[in-house]
């Protein structure tokens, strides 16, 4: 079996997507969630979906590694 990254948000620039569209990302996921739920759209998910996706960014840029193409 495959060997598990110590840091399962560990991830490579070769996979092209630079840090700085991760914060981007996250303020747009929420928009497109309220965008097609109407009015089950609610505040309440949106701070819970914004302080997920913050975790996650943070998650993300900590385990961010660039590497030489």
């Amino acid at each position: 079996m495959g060997r598990v990254a110590s840091n399962p948000w560990r991830h490579q620039f070769s996979y092209e997507t630079p840090t700085d569209l991760y914060a981007p990302y996250a303020d747009a996921v929420p928009e497109a969630l309220a965008a097609v739920s109407g009015p089950q759209w609610t505040s309440a998910l949106a701070a819970a979906w914004a302080a997920a996706l913050d975790q996650v960014n943070e998650m993300m840029t900590a385990g961010y590694m660039q590497t030489s193409h």
